[in-house]
């Protein structure tokens, strides 16, 4: 096409009921209309077209010299599309969106290229530039009503679309229609598939949509063609109009800035997680234990460098440097991991000691919740479970939920394992998130006692399956010289049988020499966990802990492990002795 490849991997879109529909306004519609003058026509590198077309429609909406960057917008639809690594392997437009709704958008001159160095997304300065164009109000708009299309062309002269494209693409026909000629996009008797495409629908008429394309001046009409109604609705994958928002001095994203409000579980209000600040303090760790590069919040080598930075200018006064390696329990989501770290934060700071929470993205715990709750509200009574009906429905429940909570946990706590392996060779970003971390701990703790003789003073904090997490690391800080001052373990969700071989070890031997000088246990009584529950919003289909739901299913009682592989009592008896424990209840 024009001497040049261009790769069509556009990914089709996937239904999701939260979308809000575009509805058109009862006003009549002109018979046609042509693009707006003085918009520039973009060039896209490799499989860059969902930036692109999302791109022009911003350029187009506000007007001649207007350039957002097509290649920051594609990198940020590829991290919430979450594809793993950084290849350009094609992306959505609904990831597109989500990342100009949550960073907005800076210009060509700062984001120039494909292969740009990608900026600091949570720098302030960046942050800054990047509100002055904002996502406004956004609708997905239904593809297959062309007059909802030919309205929301209508009202904002350009509609962001995608579908599956063909060879009568590669060069529109010329054709002459009522006295005109059009650049046609035909249709061929036996063309080939060239795969997806992202574009802008930015006009419209009598045989189809304008489109500009990001393929150059040199295609169709100066980069402009018409695309057939029928072809359209044959090949149609999504399509979404967009305002761009006013610009500020900073972004205000509902749900995720600090001193705004969310919604968490179906009526519960909490305050969502400011990721700016939490940059300095939240190590985020994807699925198989790697710095995670896709979502809300990601984490990167330079993080992590940036973190130890903050910890010495924290501790810049102080005669030892306290940190605290916080690790949340299992089945959590990655918001809840950064409320869970936020609202530890101040208290940790108070106390004089640097919290880094390590976020682990644990599995889709609170769906399966949800399941449970959806699935098993009709059956319970009105007035609730009589005591004697209790344990017969939490037998209901183990056997429905137990063949999928007990894969999801298995996954975990294979994730929670990953985080502390060993670094083999390859980039940095494919290495053990939990390593890096302990890497650059290891090379802080010798710049402070070569510069100022500091001693870091290291923690270990770890929740339900937080302590599988950290456990993995103690090898790790064998290696690198680094030993934690204590280790605390609250309700752990470890067998005995992994206790023994993994944390044991490093509690026994000379103090001198032990990795873990200190370690206690705070655990949750049989009463305790019996008088736990399960549930989502308003409805309890589980009457007991997270930890009896995993551990019954298919098991030999209700102690039996979540592994199969031995019992989970409080761990005193593990260390016999050599520990400290503390009843919770």
């Amino acid at each position: 096409m024009g001497g040049q490849a261009f790769h069509l991997r556009v990914r089709p879109d996937v239904f999701d009921a939260r979308d809000l529909e575009y509805r058109p306004r009862l006003q009549m519609l002109p018979p046609e209309v042509c693009p707006p003058p003085g918009v520039p026509v973009l060039r896209q590198s490799g499989q860059s077209c969902t930036g692109h077309a999302l791109a022009a429609v911003i350029n187009t909406a506000l007007g001649p010299g207007t350039r957002a960057s097509p290649y920051m917008l594609y990198a940020l639809a590829r991290r919430y599309d979450e594809y793993p690594g950084t290849a350009d392997a094609g992306s959505s437009l609904r990831g597109a969106l989500k990342g100009w709704f949550h960073h907005g958008v800076v210009g060509t001159a700062r984001w120039p290229k494909l292969r740009s160095a990608a900026p600091d997304l949570e720098d302030d300065a960046f942050r800054t530039e990047a509100a002055r164009m904002p996502l406004g109000a956004f609708y997905r708009v239904n593809p297959y009503r062309l007059d909802d299309m030919q309205s929301a062309v209508t009202e904002l002269n350009a509609v962001a679309a995608s579908a599956v494209i063909h060879s009568g693409w590669e060069k529109p026909a010329v054709v002459e229609k009522g006295g005109r000629v059009l650049h046609v996009i035909d249709r061929p008797i036996d063309g080939r598939t060239l795969g997806g495409h992202a574009f802008a629908v930015v006009g419209y008429n009598e045989v189809g949509f304008v489109v500009q394309n990001s393929w150059g001046r040199r295609w169709g009409a100066g980069g402009f063609a018409v695309l057939p109604y029928e072809d359209w609705l044959e090949s149609a994958y999504d399509a979404w109009v967009a305002r761009p928002g006013v610009r500020s001095a900073k972004l205000y994203v509902s749900g995720w800035e600090g001193g705004q409000r969310g919604t968490s579980g179906q009526l519960l209000s909490a305050p969502g997680p400011d990721n700016a600040r939490l940059t300095r303090y939240v190590v985020n760790l994807g699925h198989g234990g790697q710095l995670s590069t896709t979502g809300r919040f990601t984490s990167s080598p330079a993080q992590l460098a940036q973190i130890m930075a903050h910890l010495r200018d924290f501790h810049a006064a102080s005669p030892q440097a306290d940190v605290v390696l916080y690790a949340h329990g299992g089945l959590v989501s990655e918001r809840g991991g950064l409320i869970t770290a936020q609202k530890h934060l101040n208290w940790w700071l108070n106390n004089g000691v640097y919290p880094v929470t390590l976020a682990w993205q644990s599995g889709p715990g609170e769906t399966l919740c949800a399941q449970l709750a959806e699935t098993f509200a009709g059956k319970l009574p009105a007035g609730g479970l009589g005591f004697d009906l209790v344990e017969q429905f939490d037998r209901l429940v183990e056997g429905a939920a137990g063949r999928s909570l007990r894969w999801m946990w298995e996954q975990m706590k294979r994730s929670a394992r990953a985080a502390g392996a060993p670094c083999r060779q390859g980039p940095p970003e494919t290495a053990p998130g939990g390593t890096l971390l302990l890497q650059q701990l290891a090379r802080l703790q010798a710049q402070l006692r070569a510069e100022t003789g500091q001693r870091l003073r290291l923690h270990l904090v770890g929740h339900s399956a937080g302590s599988i997490l950290l456990g993995g690391l103690l090898p790790r800080m064998q290696e690198l010289g680094l030993r934690a001052e204590s280790m605390q373990f609250l309700a752990p969700a470890m067998t005995l049988a992994e206790f023994g071989r993994v944390v044991l070890p490093h509690l026994v031997g000379p103090p001198a020499t032990r990795t873990v000088h200190r370690f206690a246990v705070f655990s949750m009584t049989d009463a305790d966990e019996q008088d736990d529950t399960v549930g989502a919003g308003n409805i309890t289909p589980y009457h007991k802990s997270l930890l009896y739901l995993v551990a019954r299913p298919g098991g030999t009682g209700p102690r039996s492990a979540p592994a199969g592989d031995g019992q989970v009592p409080p761990p005193a008896a593990a260390a016999r002795g050599r520990v400290r424990t503390a009843g919770a209840g």
